[in-house]
């Protein structure tokens, strides 16, 4: 295989990842409370990115590319329970290291919401990793944090907000 034709399906992996996660992937910091130490309570904030499908197919594709592209990940297989019901897989990309070697990879292939996210998630994951380890997050991640959480409101209210009355029209 050529050169270019390598660099051509790498293009197409990090896209396809992509628009796997625009539809049916999400984007997360999980504010996690650690122990108390004199009075004061410690948090760690861990990016994650996750994709959920019950396609098999779509989900061995997606397996295929993210291996392809060298990226570590999590794969979870839930079965459910009741008759016709098919297999949950959900993988999973965590941690400050490993957001921060996917998210360049797909970020210009996002649109909307979910680009916005992902550029917060890498914002966050690029400073955390350039300052020194275990020192305690300040105001920069906590400003990331809130913007982070206030696009996540935003895109839910918009998503689910019930229409006014005035919205309604009835027709005869």
């Amino acid at each position: 295989m050529s050169n270019q034709q390598e660099r051509l399906e790498t293009v197409i992996d990090r896209a396809w990842i992509a628009g796997c996660m625009e539809c049916d992937g999400s984007f997360s910091l999980h504010k996690n409370k650690n122990k108390v130490q004199k009075g004061t309570q410690y948090f760690q904030i861990q990016p994650s990115m996750t994709f959920v499908n019950t396609d098999r197919e779509l989900v061995k594709q997606f397996k295929e590319a993210l291996n392809r592209l060298d990226i570590p990940h999590n794969l979870c297989v839930r079965d459910q329970l009741g008759i016709g019901t098919k297999p949950i897989y959900q993988f999973q990309i965590s941690g400050l290291k490993r957001s921060n070697r996917v998210l360049p990879l797909i970020m210009p292939y996002l649109r909307g919401i979910k680009r916005k996210k992902a550029e917060l998630m890498y914002k966050f994951t690029k400073y955390r990793l350039s300052v020194t380890p275990n020192v305690k997050y300040g105001e920069t991640e906590e400003k990331i944090f809130n913007d982070f959480y206030s696009l996540a409101q935003e895109s839910s209210e918009t998503i689910c907000q019930t229409p006014k009355s005035e919205d309604i029209v009835r027709t005869a």
